[in-house]
């Protein structure tokens, strides 16, 4: 009988095809990942810097094109926690309801959720900022304070710098630079 050749593959040859496909497949999804964590850390700059410009916008309008509220002077409360950070939230008030060190009676206007894994590191320093805008004077205020030291902050330019989770890196971590004087976004 004539034995016909049999071709097949090697055990070593396929485990360097399959060691192959392995890198080209390593090597493509790290640079995908790191963009991606970059693409998110991009759009949540700009969430919260839309959301100041927003803010603001509200106490001018005196927002009773936003909510049924009446027309009336309201002003508007844009919270920002670097502990949380699921929520960024606008709070509105009129005097007869305000109380700085009680949030429970404000009313909340609208909740804007975080991008999944970023975070705000801080606000100038400190782990809370609420950022107020005045219906009636359009001045804005800002209270900054960690644990329990509520202060309300003189400084013209804020910085919150925002990062994704879990990293150390410089080159996931941006900063928000706000000029309260001028209304200037810079990131």
């Amino acid at each position: 009988m004539n034995k016909k050749n049999k071709s097949a593959f090697t055990l070593i040859e396929l485990l360097v095809v399959m060691t192959i496909i392995w890198l080209v497949t390593m090597f493509t999804y790290w640079p995908y990942l790191f963009y991606k964590k970059k693409a998110s850390l991009r759009v949540a700059v700009k969430e919260i810097s839309q959301d100041l410009y927003l803010a603001r916008s509200m106490a001018i309008n005196w927002i009773s094109s936003w909510t049924w509220v009446n027309s009336k002077n309201y002003s508007v409360w844009l919270f920002l926690d670097s502990w949380e950070n699921k929520n960024i939230i606008f709070y509105w008030y009129t005097w007869s309801n305000f109380n700085i060190r009680s949030f429970t009676n404000w009313e909340i206007l609208k909740k804007i959720p975080m991008e999944n894994n970023i975070e705000i590191k801080d606000i100038s320093s400190k782990s809370w900022a609420l950022f107020y805008f005045s219906a009636i004077k359009w001045e804005p205020k800002v209270f900054l304070w960690d644990s329990s030291n509520l202060t309300e902050s003189w400084w013209v330019e804020y910085k919150i710098n925002i990062s994704y989770k879990w990293t150390n890196s410089d080159i996931l971590l941006k900063k928000i630079k706000y000029n309260t004087k001028t209304f200037v976004i810079d990131y």
